[in-house]
């Protein structure tokens, strides 16, 4: 035999495994799919009988129990799709929400009794002794604690799960060819599916992306750790690679440390934290877009701990000024300036809209909140109304507008219960004012 094809007949042969397990996982999971699909579109048909939030809650629960059996891309989806109340309706994003607040490590390299082969190696490099057993998870990751025996120090080694990169070639490839189905229904008639999952694969894929993640943290560090009371993990450039991101170990963390906050502390970090974060979407334009209570943490030193880098937003110079409008014009009652800023940036506009009917909405939701007290106004509330009025008139918000208007929301809701009396307009007003020139107010 020729040599040349004996040699291609072994290669064929050593991946005729891999490309099976590929064909496997690829029909189970668009058999699962397609049933879950059945079974939410059954709830939808019974909406009118058992109620239609019932319905949606139901669908919700579905859909999550789904995502956990399909693994680390659809969990993932659903974590983004969790924080997007554009999309979904609060009953959806309710059911999804513990996927992104309580990931289990996966126990998979725990059951073999060994680590990973990418951290084997990099313990290797760096003369580490590195815990078995996985001290936090995520959708794409897990973190590991190691100890460096010649320095002293403890250091967190966070890992890709593993095949987590062929799982997302295989899934998304998997959705696509569903997403195309389901263009072909009359009820869905209109709705961007294949335009929301590519946005999705997009924003996984970049989570995904340790490199970019790592860059991240170091930005973060060296931004904020000398000009607020934050800790950032220091990465440590020598032991990571695109599969592992190590960085100093951060002590005293735990998952009961907002009901442990005292009161007094507790008020005083709010204002400390609302202020870190309108210095990043005002003034910087770089947004960590994840800040739920796992990735920022209040230690009882009154420093702020902030961790996982991999959902950040990067605002262009306009992008940032267009948004400083919005909300300037929020808190000054100027209705026209909201409007004229959510037709700016929004992506796409139905092909009914109509400007005149958009401006008077606007107007009418921007004097109800503005005419609120601060006990009475609430974030969630007013980006819920927002978007029902976009989607309403057939308008889609940028990605990069929808994660600055999310980022204020996630932390807007964790800030109401560390310190329920903590106004959190009023802070980003007088952010605004101080900060006029440098937040871009005045540029023309």
């Amino acid at each position: 035999m020729d040599p040349a094809r004996a040699a291609g007949s072994t290669v064929d042969a050593a991946l005729a495994p891999a490309v099976a397990r590929t064909f496997v996982i690829a029909g189970f999971s668009l058999a699962t799919l397609v049933g879950t699909v059945a079974i939410a579109g059954l709830l939808y048909i019974l909406g009118p009988l058992i109620g239609r939030r019932r319905a949606r809650s139901l669908i919700g629960r579905v859909l999550a129990a789904a995502c956990r059996v399909l693994g680390p891309t659809y969990v993932k989806a659903a974590q983004i799709a969790s924080t997007r109340p554009d999309l979904i309706s609060p009953e959806l994003q309710a059911a999804l929400e513990p996927l992104r607040t309580r990931v289990p490590p996966s126990g998979w390299y725990g059951r073999r009794g060994r680590l990973p082969p990418q951290l084997r190696a990099v313990a290797k490099a760096g003369g580490l002794i590195v815990e078995t057993r996985a001290v936090a998870a995520g959708s794409i990751a897990e973190v590991f604690r190691a100890h460096d025996p010649a320095s002293g120090r403890v250091i967190a080694l966070k890992v890709k799960r593993p095949g987590v990169s062929r799982r997302f070639d295989a899934d998304f490839a998997t959705m696509r060819r569903l997403a195309g189905l389901l263009a072909h229904i009359p009820a869905l008639n209109g709705v961007p599916v294949i335009d929301a999952i590519t946005e999705v694969e997009a924003l996984v894929r970049k989570q995904a992306d340790f490199r970019r993640e790592a860059s991240n943290i170091r930005y973060f560090g060296e931004t904020y750790r000398h000009a607020f009371p934050v800790v950032v993990p220091e990465v440590i450039e020598e032991l990571s690679n695109d599969d592992v991101i190590a960085m100093s170990f951060v002590e005293g963390l735990h998952d009961r440390w907002m009901q442990d906050m005292d009161p007094v502390l507790g008020a005083r970090m709010a204002e400390t934290a609302s202020r870190l974060l309108f210095d990043m979407v005002f003034a910087k334009g770089r947004i960590h877009a994840d800040l739920h209570p796992g990735n920022l943490l209040i230690l009882n030193s009154g420093r702020i701990v902030l961790l996982d880098a991999g959902m950040v937003a990067e605002l262009t110079r306009e992008e940032r000024q267009l948004f400083v409008y919005f909300f300037f014009g929020l808190i000054t009652n100027s209705a026209g300036m909201c409007a004229y800023v959510l037709m700016k940036t929004a992506v796409r506009r139905g092909p009914d809209f109509r400007e005149e009917l958009f401006r008077k909405e606007v107007a009418t939701l921007v004097a109800r909140y503005f005419a609120l007290t601060a006990r009475d106004f609430e974030v969630a509330a007013f980006v819920s109304d927002l978007f029902g009025v976009q989607r309403r008139h057939g308008l889609q918000p940028a990605t990069n507008f929808l994660s600055a208007v999310l980022s204020f929301l996630m932390l807007e809701g964790m800030l109401k219960q560390l310190a329920p009396d903590f106004d959190f307009q009023d802070s980003a007003r007088r952010y605004i004012l101080r900060n006029a020139i440098a937040c871009g107010l005045f540029a023309r």
